[in-house]
């Protein structure tokens, strides 16, 4: 037995992944709090994610109000956004649930999938956004409204691309077909 040193809980060794490098050759965190931590920042960006789609239709709305239906472009970017946050988020959530399933060790691969759709969406709600407010904002209003979008849109963990695609690859290449 041993106690997870985030919930402090103790628990079997085999609710803990191995680590060579620890005293006990076991990791100092539970599986289920290192798989809750591995998703935490990921959910942190869908949050202002959503926030940057309601920033963008709440100054649409606001600019346009009734007359926004006319502005078929400007619906057409709020629906890309929403999308591509909706997306993400069930990516990163049916990921996390693989995980706590299988264990993060076995499920790599389609953490480094949900990685670089997470990375993408978070491009496309930049330009979706930022094509938007340069579309109906001016001035200091706009400029503020960019910031923000900056802001929300953020991306402090960057992933290595090529690295996730390389895992992603050699899964694929070694089972000789789409296996996921």
């Amino acid at each position: 037995m041993k106690i997870c040193k985030v919930c402090n809980v103790e628990k079997p060794y085999n609710m803990f992944y191995k680590r060579k490098t620890s005293a006990d050759r076991y990791a100092y965190r539970c599986k289920v709090c290192s798989n809750q931590l591995v998703f935490k920042w990921k959910k942190e960006i869908i949050g202002k994610l959503k926030k940057a789609f309601l920033m963008v239709a709440g100054g649409a709305v606001q600019k346009y109000g009734p007359d926004l239906e006319g502005h078929q472009q400007l619906l057409m970017a709020a629906a890309d956004i929403l999308i591509e946050i909706y997306m993400a988020e069930s990516t990163i959530l049916r990921t996390e649930k693989l995980a706590k399933k299988q264990g993060e060790a076995k499920v790599q691969e389609q953490i480094a999938m949900a990685k670089l759709y997470l990375y993408k969406a978070v491009d496309v709600v930049t330009q979706k956004g930022k094509e938007s407010i340069i579309s109906f904002a001016e001035g200091d209003e706009q400029r503020m409204m960019l910031m923000g979008l900056r802001r929300f849109t953020k991306y402090t963990n960057m992933p290595n691309i090529v690295g996730l695609r390389e895992t992603i690859t050699t899964k694929l290449v070694a089972e000789n077909g789409y296996c996921f």
